[in-house]
């Protein structure tokens, strides 16, 4: 009887971030149990353990937990699993929830927005294509609903990093099996016969290479402040390396892109308050450009530069932008209101690369009033966190946001419920505040 009174104690005397990462864990470990040691663990599973997970979490933990999810893709997260969480999400946020907040109203509209298309559009996607959008999203809405300064952003970031390290390393890992040594799969990346074979399988926790790029461009981002801002530097300069060499494992022209502007921009912002420290990070991505040069100069490095030689450099982005242009052709209500964005794939039978053409095409130019208004309003509503005024004038803190909205130039934003709520992800680094990380070294502005 003791034992039995005594383990649900010792539960509760936990820290309740001690409980989300063991929770975490858990969840993460489905997916490693299933395509890392060949267990039979269906979605279902998966499913049921994430709603007992989802249950006993607070609102807080809820939010951080769809924005650490939303660093997988293929992990089976379909029209079941956003209802499931919708259902927990109002559960938790129903019985407090006694007025609308303004700046999150614009989920509604593109919810609303979306489900018109559904009925209206003569393109239509499946129903759990759907439910999946929509549900994720008020989802985000509900859970937006809190006060946010309660939110602890040094935490938020973490643990979408550690989803994010979890799910490129599943990548790797479950690539490199295909071949005989890791040596060989570190020569030719992920741009193979073998990787598109495991896609195709649409079974384990991977994704394209395009996906791949985006966040290891966006982790690449918040590792920089949290290595900046916190005492044990070291696990997050291991994941800034593991995102780094992933990046380069896609063979991404636009990842070397990505590279560039997130050199240049560091030691712009850093070098806005130090001298020295500027220089210092001269010598620190100098010598990492010689290290990579050195050990993937003629491999991954090479593989690139043929693709820049070879390739078109759009890579037949700019052919799918011209299918979709003639679908919409001859028919202005449709520069008007779109086909609707998750139709969008079905009516031109690729997916439109590039966050510009997929909003017109989605939403039209409505759309345009819509993104621009999600992006603003989901500025807005981290503001309302009590960060010191001197942090948010912090240009570095930026650079995530900047990463993520450059790559969805070239990528998918809105047509997708997941990348949306990556978008608060960006804004929370913004409001990274000195108060929430365990600074070693004093700001950097």
């Amino acid at each position: 009887m003791s034992q039995e009174i005594g383990y649900p104690r010792k539960w509760e005397a936990l820290d309740r971030k001690k409980q989300f990462i063991i929770k975490s864990l858990l969840f993460c470990g489905m997916y490693f149990a299933r395509d890392i040691l060949g267990m039979a663990i269906s979605y279902y599973i998966i499913y049921f353990v994430a709603v007992v997970i989802a249950l006993s979490m607070t609102k807080e933990e809820l939010l951080v937990f769809l924005i650490s999810i939303s660093a997988f893709t293929n992990a089976g997260f379909d029209g079941l699993f956003a209802i499931m969480l919708l259902v927990i999400v109002c559960i938790k946020c129903f019985p407090n929830l006694h007025k609308i907040n303004r700046q999150s109203t614009v989920l509604l509209l593109i919810c609303g927005y979306e489900i018109s298309h559904f009925f209206l559009s003569s393109y239509r996607n499946t129903v759990g294509v759907y439910l999946t959008y929509v549900c994720l999203l008020l989802c985000l809405f509900l859970l937006l609903q809190q006060d946010l300064s309660s939110i602890d952003r040094s935490f938020a970031l973490k643990s979408f990093t550690f989803y994010s390290l979890f799910f490129v390393m599943m990548a790797i890992v479950i690539t490199a099996k295909q071949y005989p040594t890791f040596t060989v799969f570190f020569s030719v990346g992920f741009r193979n016969q073998e990787y598109v074979s495991l896609l195709q399988d649409n079974t384990h926790l991977i994704a394209n290479a395009n996906f791949i790029t985006s966040i290891c461009s966006l982790n690449m981002g918040i590792d920089l402040l949290l290595i900046i801002h916190e005492k044990k530097k070291s696990l997050y300069i291991i994941a800034f390396s593991v995102f780094v060499l992933c990046g380069l494992l896609t063979i991404s022209k636009m990842f070397v892109a990505i590279i560039v502007l997130f050199v240049l921009y560091s030691i712009y912002s850093v070098g806005r308050s130090s001298s020295i420290k500027m220089i210092g990070l001269i010598l620190i991505y100098s010598i990492a450009t010689f290290l990579i040069m050195y050990f993937f100069r003629d491999t991954l490095i090479d593989e690139v530069l043929n693709r820049f030689r070879i390739e078109e450099i759009t890579t037949g982005r700019l052919s799918i932008v011209s299918d979709m242009l003639k679908m919409m052709s001859g028919k202005p209500l449709r520069y008007l209101f779109g086909i609707g964005i998750v139709n969008l794939q079905i009516a031109i039978g690729n997916a439109v690369h590039g966050s510009i053409f997929e909003v017109l095409g989605g939403w039209g130019v409505i759309g345009y009033l819509l993104s621009i208004s999600y992006i603003v309003e989901s500025l807005s509503i981290v503001r309302t966190h009590k960060a010191e005024p001197q942090k948010r004038s912090s240009y570095l803190r930026w650079l995530p946001l900047i990463i993520y909205l450059v790559y969805s130039l070239i990528g998918m934003l809105f047509s997708s419920a997941m990348a949306m709520i990556r978008i608060l992800v960006c804004c929370f680094a913004i409001e990274y505040s000195k108060s929430e990380g365990e600074i070693a070294h004093g700001d950097i502005d």
